[in-house]
């Protein structure tokens, strides 16, 4: 991995995700069995709704095709969550997701590399399981997301914010009332050819306890592993890591760079 990342002793990131897609588990079964691999740690179970599969195409693209589906049967995706839900594990047929996120306790963001270590234990409980249960697991896609909370910000002033963005100014507007950005960006490897993407949204939200203004500015950086393997897994995030990170320094000011104390 690259040492000399960007560094901040006060991030505003309140949550990331290391994501692994794979192929299609024949059911749910697993899943909830799959619990008592985690329990002692991850105390709490709760169900959620599937997230649909993704996947970052390149090149030429078929033109879009019309599907029906008759009462369709929705497949959980279920939450195992540590005792201060700061930490949790999501599984689902074709989906393996650990998660951190900051709890109303400040809890610190750990690191990248401690993520990295508590993704890879647990995939290998989780894969070993759904292999004694007869089933294998073929990383298809990976993802890894960083959501940042930027508080205490005004609309009018984004420029002061992000390098990308500059709110509209005339003699008869006002400030903005909200914002809502998306932009995406090709990943290549070393050979220039394309193997993800990076995502980056910026929106306006409100701290619920107090409404207080903020942007909530996430990136997300998904793609195919180069072997279908935990360690292609791995060498995709590693790349992601490093593309979210620099992007987030380039695509922010300086100024912002003083408030949240960059090191390095």
């Amino acid at each position: 991995m690259t040492g000399q990342l960007p560094k901040f002793r006060k991030p505003p990131v309140v949550e990331v995700a290391l994501s692994v897609q794979f192929e299609r588990l024949p059911t749910t079964i697993q899943l909830a069995l799959s619990w008592e691999k985690f329990r002692d740690r991850f105390p709490s179970i709760q169900e959620h709704p599937e997230l649909e599969s993704t996947v970052e195409r390149f090149g030429v693209i078929a033109p879009p095709t019309i599907q029906f589906s008759v009462n369709p049967i929705s497949a959980p995706r279920l939450w195992f969550v540590n005792t201060d839900n700061s930490e949790l594990i999501q599984v689902q047929r074709d989906r393996f997701i650990r998660n951190w996120r900051k709890t109303n306790d400040g809890s610190d963001y750990p690191s990248y590399e401690k993520l990295r270590v508590a993704f890879e234990d647990d995939w290998k409980v989780f894969e070993q399981f759904i292999s004694d249960n007869g089933c294998q697991l073929h990383p298809n896609q990976c993802e890894l997301t960083y959501v940042n909370i930027i508080e205490d910000v005004d609309l009018g002033q984004m420029d002061q914010i992000f390098k990308f963005l500059e709110p509209a100014k005339t003699s008869v507007l006002e400030n903005p009332e909200d914002l809502n950005f998306n932009v995406r960006y090709r990943m290549n490897n070393g050979d220039g050819q394309p193997v993800g993407r990076l995502h980056v949204s910026a929106h306006s939200a409100v701290r619920v306890p107090d409404n207080k203004p903020g942007i909530r500015f996430t990136l997300t950086a998904r793609g195919a592993p180069a072997e279908r393997n935990l360690a292609g897994a791995q060498q995709f995030l590693d790349h992601a890591h490093e593309a979210i990170v620099k992007s987030f320094a380039e695509l922010t000011m300086d100024s912002m760079h003083k408030t949240w104390e960059r090191t390095q």
